[in-house]
């Protein structure tokens, strides 16, 4: 066997030994499954052309190898966008004709399909609202997490801290389920806010109003 083949049946067993390290650490199957197969047909592609062996050669299986890559990579995220738009506006559409009553329907959804709702709360700006991950984005501290609101907006949140259980004195994004079971409070909070989008008021909901805190 050619010593240039050698050399790419032995890369390839070892991007196929770090890509199944990586889609069992980062869970991430989906997206490993497709660079694997844009190797494989990088290394089909060798194969057929190497008795050339020139720098052509070299240079034509590494564009197409990218070129595939990232086609692939870029068809996968619109796919994925495209169907949790989807799912996000089938659950709205249910929140405006049962408000609080089809919101709380997402938190007996156990489903592996369904979108991952949170809760942004933030006590300085006197605001909360509920939005959800439809860009299958990570959650990683300190860095911009998009969501899309229930209101019609595209808020990013900036994480600075892990927040293991609910704190209303400070600013959070937390687990829609996890904050409406904290209390009676949030709880009503979430309440409203869908009612509110019900009657088509698209605006975040404030957690109290001006007339209230010129009482106080």
């Amino acid at each position: 066997m050619d010593r240039s083949l050698l050399f790419f049946y032995g890369l390839f067993i070892v991007f196929v030994g770090y890509y199944a390290w990586k889609a069992k650490k980062q869970r991430v199957l989906t997206s490993t499954l497709w660079q694997l197969a844009t190797l494989v047909i990088s290394m089909i592609l060798a194969s057929l052309i190497a008795e050339s062996g020139t720098g052509t050669w070299w240079i034509i299986v590494v564009v197409i190898s990218f070129a595939l890559l990232a086609g692939g990579m870029i068809l996968f995220l619109g796919i994925k966008f495209r169907r949790g738009k989807k799912q996000f506006q089938a659950t709205l559409n249910i929140i405006k004709s049962q408000g609080a009553a089809g919101l709380y329907m997402l938190l007996h959804d156990e489903s592996d399909q369904r979108l991952d709702w949170q809760v942004i709360y933030l006590p300085e700006q006197n605001t909360l609202e509920i939005g959800a991950n439809i860009y299958y984005q990570k959650w990683v501290l300190f860095n911009k997490y998009y969501l899309r609101t229930l209101s019609g907006r595209t808020v990013y949140f900036v994480p600075d801290l892990l927040l293991v259980e609910v704190d209303l004195s400070r600013n959070g994004l937390y687990a829609l389920g996890m904050f409406v079971r904290h209390s009676k409070e949030t709880a009503e909070s979430v309440r409203h806010y869908a009612d509110a989008i019900k009657s088509g008021v698209n605006q975040p909901w404030r957690l109290v109003d001006d007339d209230q805190q010129q009482k106080h």
